[in-house]
C-alpha cells in the first residue's frame, strides 16, 4: 500500500480543517474585520481610502450587511466578544461607506 501522507501532511490537513470549522462561526468575520481594520497598514482607509480599498473592503467584509448574516437580537448581541462587537459596530459605521 502507498502512503499518501507523511505525518507533517497530516498534521497540516487537520490544523487546516480545525481552522475552516473555527471559522464557519458567523461571529468570527466580525474579528476579521477588526483585526483587518486595525492593522496599521490599514490605516489610510480610515480616512483617504482609494476606490480599490473600497473595493476591496466590500469584497471582504459586504456580506456582514446582509440583513441574514446575523439576526440583531440581545440574545445574539451578547455572544459578541470584544473584538466582535467592535467588527459590529464597523460594519455598521464604516463598511457601508464602502
Amino acid at each position: 500500500m502507498i502512503k499518501l501522507f507523511n505525518d507533517y501532511s497530516k498534521t497540516n490537513l487537520l490544523v487546516r480543517i480545525k481552522s475552516k470549522m473555527e471559522n464557519t462561526n458567523i461571529y468570527y468575520k466580525y474579528t476579521e474585520l477588526y483585526n483587518w481594520w486595525f492593522n496599521p497598514v490599514n490605516k489610510r482607509c480610515w480616512f483617504d481610502s482609494t476606490d480599490s480599498d473600497d473595493l476591496e473592503i466590500s469584497n471582504k467584509f459586504g456580506d456582514l450587511l446582509e440583513p441574514d448574516f446575523i439576526e440583531f437580537t440581545q440574545e445574539n448581541i451578547e455572544k459578541l466578544d470584544f473584538t466582535q462587537s467592535i467588527g459590529y459596530i464597523l460594519v455598521h459605521d464604516q463598511v457601508v461607506r464602502h
